[in-house]
C-alpha cells in the first residue's frame, strides 16, 4: 500500500500484472521460460492485446477513482496518474498521511499516547511528522477541538528528536531476502529484506544482484513459493531444473557463505485465503497433488543444485495432514505463512530436548 492506502504497481496485484511484484511484470506477456526473457503480464491466454489494453485502462481508471475519494476525505489534493506511482521499499516517504477518518478525536488520543513515551525509536521509516501533517486540516470543520496550533508545534518538536533504526543500519554478518516468507526463514540476527509478492521467476530475470546492493558475509534467499502456488503449472513447458540451476548460480556470487530456503508446505486448501493472494481469481493453480509434487521436486533439485545448502523446515510438516499442518503451524486467520513461534530463529518450535 502507499502512503495514501492506495495499492501501489509495485505490490501483489499489479495493473494488468500476474500476481508478482511489479517488477516481475514485463509488457510483452506472458511467462517465458527461456533464457533471460519474459516474466507474468497477466494477459490471458485468450485475450488480444486490444482487449488486454482495455482491461488496465479499466483498472487504472478504477485507482483514480479511489485516490480521490481518499484524497477528499483527508481534505487534500488528488494526485493525477496514480496508476503509474510507486511506493517501493526503497523509495522516500512522500508526506501524505494515512490518517483515515481525518483529524479526529482518535488519531489525537494515539498520537498523545506515542509521544508520551520516553524512549521513542521509529523502525526502518524516518518518524513522519504529523504535527505538519495535521497543522494543514486546522480549519476542516471535521477536525477535533483539542487539534490546535500549539499542540501540533509541540508534536512537530517532539518528533524531531525522534531515531530512526533501519534494517541497513544493523551490524550483522547476515541478510535474509526474498518474499513474504522471508521473517520465518531469517536466521537470527539476519537483517531481514522482504518483498511480498516477489516471484523466484521475476527475481533471476532480473538478476538477483539487484536485491542486495550491500557485501554481506551470510547470505539466505527466500523464493519460489509463490511460483508454486500460482505460475509454474499453468506452463508445461517450464524447465524447473534450468531455473533452479540459474538461482544457485546467481545467489552464489552474492557472498562466500549462501543458503535457500525450500518453498513453504502446500496450503491447506480450504484455509480461507485473502483476495491479495489470489492470481487471476484463485488462491492457487492446479491440484493440491501436483503442487505437492512440483513442491517435492523442487526441494530435491534445489538440494543438488546448492550441494545441500537448503534451508528448511521439519520434514513432517511436508507429509502430515494439510488441515492439521495450517493449525498448528500456520498464523491464525487467513494467510499462507508460518507462526512465529515456528520460525527459523526458534528451531521451528523444536524443544531443546526433542520433546
Amino acid at each position: 500500500m502507499g502512503p495514501s492506502g492506495i495499492m501501489s504497481l509495485d505490490s501483489f496485484g499489479d495493473i494488468g500484472g500476474g500476481g508478482a511484484s511489479g517488477g516481475d511484470t514485463a509488457a510483452g506477456g506472458g511467462y517465458n521460460t527461456g533464457s533471460g526473457g519474459g516474466g507474468f503480464s497477466g494477459q490471458g491466454g485468450g485475450e488480444s492485446d486490444r482487449d488486454f489494453d482495455r482491461r488496465k485502462a479499466n483498472q487504472r481508471a478504477a485507482l483514480q477513482i479511489a485516490e480521490r475519494k481518499q484524497a477528499e476525505a483527508l481534505g487534500e489534493k488528488e494526485r493525477r496518474n496514480i496508476a503509474l506511482a510507486t511506493y517501493g521499499p526503497l523509495q522516500k516517504y512522500t508526506g501524505r498521511s494515512s490518517l483515515f477518518g481525518g483529524a479526529n478525536k482518535e488519531v489525537y488520543d494515539r498520537i498523545n499516547i506515542v509521544m508520551s513515551c520516553s524512549n521513542i525509536v521509529s523502525l526502518d521509516w524516518d518518524m513522519p511528522d504529523y504535527g505538519a501533517m495535521l497543522k494543514k486540516r486546522l480549519e476542516a470543520p471535521t477536525t477535533y477541538k483539542g487539534i490546535t496550533e500549539k499542540w501540533c508545534d509541540a508534536v512537530s518538536k517532539r518528533i524531531k528528536s525522534i531515531t530512526s533504526l533501519k534494517q541497513k543500519d544493523l551490524k550483522t554478518d547476515g541478510v535474509t531476502f526474498g518474499d513474504s516468507h522471508t521473517i520465518a526463514y531469517s536466521n537470527t540476527g539476519d537483517r531481514v529484506y522482504r518483498t511480498d509478492g516477489k516471484t523466484l521467476f521475476g527475481s533471476i530475470r532480473k538478476g538477483l544482484r539487484q536485491d542486495l546492493q550491500e557485501p554481506v558475509e551470510r547470505l539466505t534467499i527466500c523464493l519460489g513459493s509463490i511460483d508454486i502456488r500460482h505460475h509454474i503449472l499453468r506452463h508445461p513447458d517450464f524447465s524447473l531444473r534450468y531455473t533452479l540451476k540459474e538461482y544457485v548460480r546467481q545467489g552464489n556470487e552474492l557472498a562466500d557463505d549462501v543458503w535457500f530456503t525450500a518453498p513453504v508446505p502446500v496450503e491447506f486448501e480450504g484455509r480461507r485465503i485473502p483476495k491479495s493472494g489470489f492470481y487471476k481469481k484463485t488462491p492457487f493453480f492446479g491440484s493440491w497433488k501436483e503442487r505437492w509434487d512440483l513442491t517435492n521436486q523442487f526441494i530435491e533439485i534445489l538440494h543438488e543444485e546448492s550441494k545441500g545448502k537448503v534451508v528448511m523446515p521439519p520434514k513432517e510438516w511436508y507429509t502430515m495432514d494439510p488441515e492439521k499442518y495450517a493449525s498448528t503451524y500456520m498464523e491464525h486467520g487467513s494467510s499462507f505463512h508460518i507462526a512465529p513461534p515456528y520460525y527459523r530463529r526458534n528451531d521451528w518450535g523444536v524443544s531443546p530436548l526433542g520433546a
